[in-house]
């Protein structure tokens, strides 16, 4: 196992390379396939709001904005589970070396960037507009664009974490929106109360083991070495540094919210189980 120092040292010869991949990489594959996966989901949506008005032809507007929003998001986070569990199962190496980590693999997962990126960039607009999402939430969509950008354009850009943090995190956003069906219809909670219980422990069971178990000692890994990478930058220009730097402090949030929306989980199954529990006799 390499040493800090060590890991600095080979961090810092990666420098001597060009500090973006080619032009024609990011062109064709990177913003094109983005612009692509945006399209793609733009449609999904209107396909969505359509089938919203035929199912509900009385629901108001923002109902129906409300329910397609959701559906959209459903069916992309699967698409991108699917995507990034494949990549993560078929093209991550168990053991890579610190160059692999900072710049193998983006000509075989390149996709799932690109697909990540159109989701948040359909859903920032979207998000404003159809059902005035929370500024957290816009920033969240903000900060894993940069990422994406910066993971897929920099040679050391570190993109051996992204199936994972981009693809395998999405899986328990699936039980998720199941989850949050029944909340937005309390009548299903009512006539299904024991699938109801068992989705949220679904739910709560692949968020704490995909985003805690598997991605706490990964974060950790990706903000030591893209840290290392920054602070060995020499003489590069500014609007690099800087971009490298925001990439960094937006990994920071997205890390810092799933402890956080994890610690919500756990409060909320520690309540479920204390009101089950029979009170104390006598």
């Amino acid at each position: 196992m390499a040493t800090y120092q060590e890991e600095y040292e080979r961090i810092k010869e990666i420098h001597k390379l060009p500090t973006f991949l080619s032009r024609d990489f990011i062109q064709n594959k990177i913003v094109l396939g983005s612009l692509l996966a945006t399209a793609i989901v733009t449609l999904v949506n209107f396909m969505a709001i359509v089938a919203v008005r035929s199912y509900s032809p009385q629901a108001r507007k923002g109902e129906v904005y409300y329910a397609a929003y959701k559906l959209t998001f459903f069916i992309s986070n699967t698409w991108i589970a699917f995507l990034g569990l494949y990549y993560y199962v078929t093209v991550i190496e168990t053991n890579p070396s610190i160059e692999q980590i900072a710049m193998g693999f983006k000509e075989s997962i390149y996709p799932i960037m690109c697909v990540q990126a159109g989701k948040n960039l359909w859903a920032i607009p979207a998000g404003m507009i159809m059902i005035e999402e929370s500024m957290v939430k816009q920033i969240h969509h903000i900060s894993v664009l940069l990422v994406a950008f910066a993971s897929s354009s920099f040679t050391c850009g570190f993109s051996y974490f992204l199936p994972l943090m981009f693809g395998v995190f999405e899986i328990s956003s699936i039980p998720l929106a199941i989850v949050e069906l029944f909340k937005d219809n309390p009548g299903l909670i009512k006539r299904y109360p024991s699938e109801y219980t068992l989705l949220r422990l679904v739910f709560a069971a692949s968020f704490l083991y995909i985003r805690w178990y598997l991605f706490l000692p990964g974060i950790w890994d990706f903000l030591r070495l893209s840290g290392f990478a920054i602070i060995s930058i020499e003489g590069t220009r500014p609007l690099v540094l800087l971009l490298a730097s925001l990439t960094w402090i937006a990994c920071c949030f997205l890390g810092a919210l799933q402890i956080y929306w994890g610690v919500l989980i756990v409060n909320s199954v520690v309540k479920a189980m204390l009101k089950q529990t029979p009170g104390d006799a006598g």
